[in-house]
């Protein structure tokens, strides 16, 4: 099963395959903050991460605040780091706690 997203400027919808009619919004912020969790969970710092991903530390930051959108580019290498499958990390991210 594949995912899409869609970005706003707060908020995103998932959609499960570009026909299906299920989505759901979600929140840029929680977003953020799940990826600080994720990241903590797999003892990884936000230097060694925003080193692997080649952007800055700041970027980093703004994206675990939720003031950044991660690209999809930045989803897949995000995955690879933390060894997550590519669609059970978006889940996490997703998730609207983790």
């Amino acid at each position: 099963m594949g995912l899409f997203i869609t970005l706003t400027s707060r908020t995103a919808t998932l959609l499960t395959t570009p026909s299906q009619n299920f989505s759901k919004e979600f929140n840029v912020v929680q977003v953020g903050l799940n990826f600080k969790a994720l990241r903590l969970r797999c003892n990884l710092t936000q230097f060694y991460v925003a080193y692997k991903l080649n952007i800055s530390q700041n970027v980093h930051s703004k994206c675990e605040l939720g003031e950044t959108k991660l690209s999809l580019r930045v989803i897949y290498e995000l995955a690879d780091i933390s060894e997550t499958a590519a669609e059970e990390f978006v889940r996490i991210l997703i998730a609207e706690q983790y």
